[in-house]
C-alpha cells in the first residue's frame, strides 16, 4: 500500500472523468491514469479506521486472486485524511443497470453469465475466500460481455467448514440464518442463497 507525502497531489497521476456509483465506503469515481494512460476506477473514503479495515481486506484478497472473471487489484493509496482503492475500469457497468437498462437478459447470456460467475466462486473458495455480498450491483461486464465479480470488501478467509457469525452483505440477498442471526457456512452462502437470487434476477 502507497504511503505518499503531503506534498503529492491525486490530480498529477489521474484526471476525473465522473463519479460512477457509491456505496458503503464512499464515491467511485472513473478516472484517467496519466502515468498509463488507460481508464481506471478509484473508491474514495475517509481515513477512517472502520475504511482502513475494508480496504485492507479488500486489498488482501484481491492482490492474491487472478481469475478472469474477478475484477484486478491495481493499487491502494493513503493520504492523511483520504484512502483510495484502484482497480481496473470495467466498460460495461454492472448487472443491476444492464437489466433496469435493457430488461431481462436472453437466456443463453444469463446462462454465461451465471457459469462465469459459478467459476468465479469456485477459484475463491478453493483459496479460501469467501465473498460475502454478491449481488447484481457487484457483478460488472466488461467490454466482451464477460462477467467480473467485483467489490470484495467484505471477503472473509475460511476453508471448508468454516462457520462464520453476523449479518453482512445485503439484506435482500440474505439467506435466511443470516436474517435469524444464527451461525452459517460462508461457502454455502456464497454458492446458493446469493448466487441464486442473482440468477433470478437476471
Amino acid at each position: 500500500m502507497a504511503c505518499l507525502p503531503r506534498k503529492w497531489g491525486l490530480n498529477r497521476q489521474f484526471k476525473m472523468l465522473c463519479i460512477i456509483s457509491r456505496d458503503g465506503f464512499g464515491p467511485v469515481k472513473l478516472v484517467y491514469n496519466r502515468l498509463t494512460c488507460m481508464p481506471v476506477t478509484i473508491k474514495v473514503g475517509e481515513n477512517l479506521k472502520k475504511h482502513l479495515r475494508l480496504i485492507m481486506a479488500e486489498m488482501a484478497v484481491l492482490e492474491t486472486v487472478q481469475h478472469p472473471h474477478i475484477i484486478r487489484h491495481l493499487q491502494v493509496i493513503t493520504t492523511v485524511k483520504y484512502l483510495y482503492i484502484i482497480t481496473e475500469y470495467v466498460l460495461g457497468g454492472n448487472l443491476y443497470q444492464l437489466v433496469k437498462e435493457e430488461g431481462r437478459l436472453q437466456e443463453e447470456k444469463a446462462q454465461k453469465i451465471f457459469r462465469q460467475l459459478v467459476s468465479a466462486f469456485r477459484y475463491c473458495h478453493d483459496h479460501g475466500i469467501i465473498h460475502q455480498d454478491l449481488k447484481p450491483q457487484n457483478i460488472l461486464q466488461n467490454a466482451e460481455g464477460n462477467a467480473e465479480l467485483g467489490d470484495v470488501g467484505l471477503a472473509t478467509r475460511g476453508g471448508a467448514g468454516t462457520v462464520l457469525q453476523g449479518c453482512y452483505g445485503t439484506k435482500s440477498y440474505n439467506a435466511p440464518e443470516l436474517v435469524l442471526r444464527e451461525s452459517y457456512d460462508g461457502r454455502k452462502r456464497d454458492r446458493c442463497v446469493e448466487s441464486g437470487c442473482a440468477a433470478l434476477f437476471l
